[in-house]
């Protein structure tokens, strides 16, 4: 009888929310960017990848929840559900996946973050760093006038690392393809992909 009931307590847990998996949930944000928050509570979250692209419709994805896992190969973010893997990729292999999208720029940012939606544009958010010194914030995404600090023109990759960033403990990294340079500025903990110079 004990074995039936923890059997039938374990298949609940399992077919809800498999080990190791996360609860993965996507905000549009301005400038062709798209948020992919890793489990979100409330609107307050401590990981997410923001993916930047060019000519791609990402309306499917919006207020969309899944769950599943998050694997980096070779600088692409695949997401895996128990039914479909979807790809966002900076480069071109990985082909055999399921779902393609193409972008320029991946970044992962870790900290404390929240959502702010933009009340100017419905349905276009902006993601905020709450700074642990002060309860000031600084918005995390859509930065224009960032200074390269790192990266900079010729450079495919670059990080803001907690001991560099001037924003308690947050943290970014990106990579970014052909025609793009990384640009990472750790006095506002940003770090994202620019168009190289014509």
């Amino acid at each position: 009888m004990k074995k039936l009931v923890f059997g039938l307590i374990a298949t609940i847990l399992l077919t809800s929310y498999s080990f190791g998996q996360s609860k993965i949930s996507f905000l549009d944000i301005k400038n062709k960017e798209i948020a992919i928050i890793i489990d979100n509570n409330n609107n307050t979250f401590k990981e997410y990848y923001l993916f930047q692209y060019d000519n791609q419709d990402f309306d499917f994805f919006l207020n969309k929840e899944l769950i599943g896992n998050i694997e980096i190969v070779n600088n692409n973010l695949i997401i895996i559900t128990d039914k479909i893997k979807y790809l966002f990729a900076i480069n071109d292999e990985n082909k055999d996946e399921k779902i393609i999208f193409k972008g320029y720029g991946l970044s992962q940012r870790k900290g404390d973050f929240r959502i702010l939606e933009n009340l100017n544009q419905p349905n276009i958010y902006h993601i905020i760093i709450n700074r642990l010194l002060g309860g000031s914030e600084l918005e995390g995404n859509g930065q224009t006038g960032i200074r390269c600090l790192s990266g900079g023109v010729g450079s495919s990759s670059c990080e803001v690392t907690p001991s560099t960033a001037n924003i308690g403990a947050a943290s970014c990294k990106v990579t970014c393809s052909t025609g793009y340079y990384s640009c990472c500025d750790d006095s506002v903990g940003e770090c994202r992909c620019v168009a190289n110079p014509k």
